[in-house]
């Protein structure tokens, strides 16, 4: 089934600026042992003075081992020009790749990526890591998951001057979904990254979907969106960001 995100009604937002890895995995690896997916969407209004590009690329292949290998290219970009003079509003997009090895009660996963997002002044973030995934056997969620691991960052802000930050963290997240009713359905993944060397350093990230199934066709989307950084590299950067969407899936 193909769906496409059609309408967003009203988004009350901040900048989350951390991959949603756990929304970008493919649940239907198990019956397909390879994917590709393009997606692009250019807007412009009628003045010519704003305009906006979003893409995404991922490419999915399971293995005959039944490893699996994830790759993801995102991006977008957008600007205004007021009195002939040019701004970028929005400059961000990351590279993920992942694999996947199946063992015997759990999975192991390396993974990499390169990450910019101007909004967050962020010029660039790349990490590599490894950690551990595991599902619940016996639960009263539909789905349940849960990982634990190590990786290295390296962040590179834009402030008053050029920013590095390198340090090595923990990366740890839950994941569940659950049918509520026949037409109702959530989905909420929550994430906890510290620095190893100095725990009060962390961030905790979670992404939240209600979803109504209003027809067979027809999803109306209700997503919350929210992080909290201990200490920001940038004095300027909030320690809370929020983010909020209501939107229309049309499936076909």
């Amino acid at each position: 089934m193909f769906r496409f995100f059609l309408l967003s009604i009203l988004s009350i937002s901040s900048v989350i600026g951390q991959v949603n890895i756990e929304g970008l995995r493919n649940p239907e690896l198990d019956r397909t042992n390879f994917s590709v997916e393009i997606d692009s969407d250019i807007a412009t209004q009628s003045n010519k003075d704003n305009w906006e590009i979003t893409s995404e690329l991922r490419f999915d292949k399971l293995f005959d081992n039944q490893s699996s290998i994830l790759v993801v290219v995102d991006g977008e970009y957008s600007e205004q020009t007021v009195d002939s003079i040019k701004d970028v509003q929005e400059n961000k997009g990351f590279v993920h790749t992942r694999y996947v090895v199946p063992l015997q009660s759990y999975e192991l996963e390396t993974f990499g990526q390169i990450e910019l997002d101007n909004f967050r002044s962020i010029l660039n973030r790349n990490l590599l890591g490894m950690g551990l995934r595991f599902t619940a056997q016996s639960t009263k969620v539909d789905n349940l998951n849960y990982g634990i691991g190590m990786m290295y960052e390296h962040e590179k802000y834009d402030g008053s001057s050029i920013l590095k930050s390198d340090s090595t963290k923990s990366t740890n997240y839950i994941t569940l979904n659950k049918q509520l009713s026949s037409n109702w359905f959530v989905s909420t993944t929550s994430y906890l990254q510290f620095d190893i060397s100095d725990p009060q350093v962390y961030r905790i990230l979670n992404i939240t979907e209600f979803a109504l199934n209003a027809t067979d066709e027809i999803d109306i989307a209700f997503n919350f969106d929210s992080k909290f950084d201990a200490k920001p590299v940038l004095d300027n950067l909030s320690k809370s960001f929020f983010d909020f969407a209501i939107g229309i899936r049309y499936n076909f």
